[in-house]
């Protein structure tokens, strides 16, 4: 889901309709200010070559022929890039090793346009099961409609800590291409992991070199004296994926590898499609949708101060005390209220993951602090289920809630609220596997 945050992004976005949500909930422009200033990037990340100019140390304007040299050393490995596994939900696979994945990297540390992350190096050698195929996606930055990605998917519980991205808190579901994978042909609790070989000096400084264009990736070049501008999945998006066009979205053939590749069970296939028929006729002809959302505050909406800290149980209000905090464009202090977080209403307990108090903005890459933190609750995701221009897109990204919206649980109603929660929740706690991280 993510909710959308609003002024943060300049306006040149095409409106959005009322049932098409965007990734994250907007924040109104007093919530989101730039970062601090920082180090401006040298390098280029246009996808071109990158020029180093002669007034540079020796040792870095090596570090392209070192680059092609280490690729030339592993290309033993064989690696095509952009390979297809054809990987379903549940089969298990290991993360190749730092040296294997860095050989399909282009000049901007990417593959078809999506990003390797330095967030991503610590999983390099171990072995996860794949949570979702990522073959359709949400463009989050322009138009907030579905998107076609090639041989990706999602593991479980591997989200971005933010630690190369200024610390930011998104806590983003990680994209993986295929050829970063391979297959483990038996579980992990019985296969054997191949020990490696301690390094030579040479292949330690190779690594060296090629890890620090890496982490130069992770910026975009600006002008002196302007601040920080940061790339990551998230804002190179576009750049990795394809448009789907509005026929193709009503075409039942775009939907069959959600149900092939295990992402959408059957009976969740058919209710939620038969809900989004329902929903673009009631849109068309009454202005309306189900679940149905009315803000009942003034444009001066209430806010409350729990403090909510990491850790805390709290519990979700019900749908209609929460309307009672919104306005009438379903925002709160600028925090709009998705429809994906209506499964959530009245249920809990839930635990604080943390306090997001800076994001970057997709758009623009820019550091955004909020001056009025927003609380990400552990395992509440955007299902995907309820969006109508995104049916079924998997990023599962957190939604944001304002503490207005929440209330703490006593320690002795813990297990009865679980109970509760439990059996109200269903389907929804399980498409929510991936936010049991912390980022």
């Amino acid at each position: 889901m993510t909710q959308r945050l609003l002024g943060a992004m300049p306006r040149r976005m095409v409106a959005v309709p009322a049932f098409g949500f965007s990734r994250r909930q907007h924040t109104a422009l007093p919530d989101a200010n730039t970062a601090p200033q920082g180090h401006t990037a040298t390098q280029s990340l246009t996808g071109k070559r990158p020029r180093y100019d002669a007034e540079k140390p020796r040792a870095e304007r090596e570090i392209p022929l070192l680059q092609r040299e280490l690729r030339m050393s592993t290309s033993h490995t064989a690696i095509t890039v952009d390979s297809s596994l054809n990987l379903h939900v549940g089969e298990w696979v290991e993360v190749r090793s730092a040296e294997e994945i860095l050989a399909t990297l282009d000049d901007s540390q990417s593959v078809s346009g999506l990003p390797f992350m330095p967030e991503m190096l610590q999983y390099c050698g171990k072995k996860f099961r794949v949570f979702r195929s990522a073959h359709k996606t949400a463009d989050t930055i322009e138009l907030f409609s579905i998107r076609r990605m090639a041989n990706a998917v999602h593991l479980e519980e591997l989200r971005c800590d933010g630690e190369s991205h200024g610390g930011c808190q998104a806590g983003c579901l990680l994209f993986w291409k295929e050829c970063w994978l391979k297959r483990v042909p038996e579980h992990p609790a019985i296969a054997t992991r191949t020990g490696s070989q301690p390094d030579s000096p040479s292949e330690r400084t190779n690594r060296t070199l090629n890890l620090s264009s890496l982490f130069q990736g992770t910026r975009r070049p600006v002008a002196e004296g302007e601040p920080e501008r940061y790339r990551c999945q998230a804002t190179e998006m576009l750049n990795a994926t394809t448009e789907v066009r509005r026929r193709d979205r009503w075409d039942p053939r775009f939907y069959v590898k959600d149900l092939t590749s295990g992402n959408v069970k059957l009976f969740d296939f058919i209710r939620f499609g038969a809900l989004a028929i329902l929903n673009s006729f009631l849109l068309r002809q009454f202005g309306c949708r189900y679940p149905h959302l009315c803000g009942l505050a003034d444009e001066k909406t209430p806010s409350r101060e729990l403090n909510l800290q990491s850790g805390e149980l709290v519990r979700v209000r019900t749908k209609a005390e929460i309307m009672r905090t919104l306005n009438r464009q379903l925002r709160n202090r600028g925090l709009f209220f998705d429809v994906e977080m209506v499964p959530y209403c009245g249920k809990g307990p839930f635990r604080v993951l943390r306090r997001l108090e800076k994001i970057i903005n997709e758009k623009t890459g820019s550091m955004m602090n909020l001056t009025n933190p927003c609380i990400i609750l552990d395992g509440v995701t955007c299902s995907g289920n309820y969006l109508y221009q995104r049916m079924f897109s998997q990023r599962h990204e957190y939604s944001y809630f304002r503490e207005v919206w929440l209330e703490r649980v006593d320690a002795g109603k813990d297990d009865a609220l679980a109970a509760e929660s439990s059996r109200g929740i269903g389907s929804f706690t399980a498409d929510s596997v991936a936010g049991r991280t912390a980022g």
